[in-house]
């Protein structure tokens, strides 16, 4: 009998890592998370795996913006970028399960802002 409570404890056990396992594998990032457009209420970002192009909506300008490298982490991305010569951030977390919506992180004069895929 305690062979059997033993097994199946272990059973349970290793059920609970693997979940917690998949859990974490689904919520690491990459491309796929970030390229393409999103959309928030005053502009909409197309992200490439060189460029990030800003059009906002208030003028219609568009710019397009060199980058440089994209840092991919369990639930949020840093995209380093180039504002005319020097090399800048942006970091984009919160993703939803359904790859749908994203926040841009707040930061020195950003504020957080949400985006969805458009």
């Amino acid at each position: 009998m305690a062979r059997r409570i033993g097994k199946a404890w272990l059973v349970a056990v290793a059920t609970a890592i693997a979940t917690l396992c998949a859990t974490g594998a689904a919520s690491a990032t990459g491309y796929d998370d970030i390229l393409g457009n999103w959309c928030s209420a005053s502009a909409r970002l197309e992200f490439s795996r060189a460029t990030m192009g800003v059009f906002l909506f208030s003028d219609r300008s568009h710019l397009s913006r060199s980058i440089s490298t994209y840092e991919f982490h369990d639930n949020y991305v840093i995209v380093r970028w180039y504002l005319d010569e020097k090399l800048t951030s942006s970091t984009f977390g919160e993703f939803t399960s359904d790859g749908r919506t994203m926040f841009l992180q707040p930061g020195d004069d950003v504020p957080r802002r949400e985006y969805h895929r458009c």
